[in-house]
């Protein structure tokens, strides 16, 4: 989360009773926008406050933004360090300075989030992933990287372990997992590319991201035809049009979560922190199922996927069981 040093100046300033009320803007990371909004709610009575998400490269970008800008926010929210394209470190240890604009800006720690995979409560996937006791986080490159399997055994990922039951038909389905499971497509949903989740997670996932390795994306054209749809037309999209395996990516965490709770095979990634309350339910009260991941087995230098049984609470304290690289 980011804060501009300017901000700073206007919260001690005294205001005058009949003067307007003072006006802060704030965006960026939809991970981030549940605290943004406390903050908000807690504020009314004495600031004016405009609220967006965009994720956190906007938010990185929109506080670089020379004041004069009328893009440019008070506060720009991140759920990831600043990257070196966009400021440098000065020496304090705390304050950024903007390449493009030279703004000074002061980064300050407000919360720790952490990522939840989850898929649709009753559908196959939760099915399979209940049969089969969990997903290992070996599984999850397998589902969610453009690598091929050829690829991923050259850089030690045992598929036969990790995939048993494959048919070799091209498209990555649950079945491919265990025979208990359904030949549905495992259709995969999550944060975009402007989204500090979406580079954590791949870098937790994919290992070394940024790199070769990336997700397997769906086609651009296709999703803006499918976020200008409503959500029964969207729905009935994604039940029978949708290209399988694919990635879809958006900065609306309300989205990704409509479109998992219409695909039965879908399975996608985000942030804890906008859960709960009934977020994790649709209109029709669908829910969502939140995937264990398991401990996986080294064996000879390579990543095994036979179970320990030992659950793992989540992706940050699965970090260091993570074979898949």
């Amino acid at each position: 989360m980011v804060v501009a040093s300017a901000l700073l100046l206007l919260l001690c300033a005294p205001r005058a009773e009949a003067q307007p009320l003072p006006h802060l803007r704030i965006a960026g990371s939809s991970t981030v926008k549940p605290v943004a909004e406390q903050w908000q709610n807690a504020l009314l009575l004495n600031y004016s406050i405009t609220l967006e998400g965009g994720g956190s490269s906007t938010g990185a970008r929109r506080v670089c933004l020379p004041p004069s800008d009328p893009e440019h926010v008070d506060i720009g929210d991140m759920s990831r360090e600043w990257k070196t394209s966009e400021a440098q470190l000065l020496d304090d240890g705390y304050t950024y300075e903007c390449l493009e604009s030279g703004n000074r800006v002061t980064q300050i720690m407000v919360a720790i989030d952490g990522l939840a995979v989850a898929v649709k409560r009753d559908s196959a996937a939760h099915a399979c992933i209940e049969a089969i006791g969990g997903l290992t986080l070996a599984q999850l490159r397998w589902v969610f990287s453009d690598w091929s399997d050829a690829e991923l055994e050259a850089d030690g990922v045992s598929i036969e372990s990790c995939v048993p039951n494959m048919d070799d038909d091209a498209v990555k389905e649950w079945s491919d997992l265990d025979a208990r499971c359904e030949e549905t497509p495992i259709n995969p949903y999550g944060a975009g590319d402007q989204s500090g989740t979406h580079d954590f997670f791949g870098e937790t996932v994919l290992g070394d991201f940024g790199g070769a390795e990336g997700f397997p994306d769906c086609d651009a054209d296709d999703m803006h035809y499918l976020e200008g749809l409503d959500e029964d037309a969207a729905d009935l999209y994604i039940q029978s049009q949708r290209t399988p395996n694919c990635v879809m990516p958006s900065e609306d965490d309300h989205l990704l979560l409509q479109w998992l709770l219409a695909d039965t095979g879908g399975q996608g990634w985000g942030g804890t922190g906008g859960r709960g309350q009934g977020t994790d339910r649709d209109r029709r009260g669908h829910r969502i199922f939140r995937v264990r991941l398991l401990r996986p087995v080294h064996r000879h230098g390579r990543c095994h996927c036979d179970r320990e049984g030992h659950g793992i609470g989540g992706v940050r304290h699965a970090l260091g069981q993570n074979c898949t690289r």
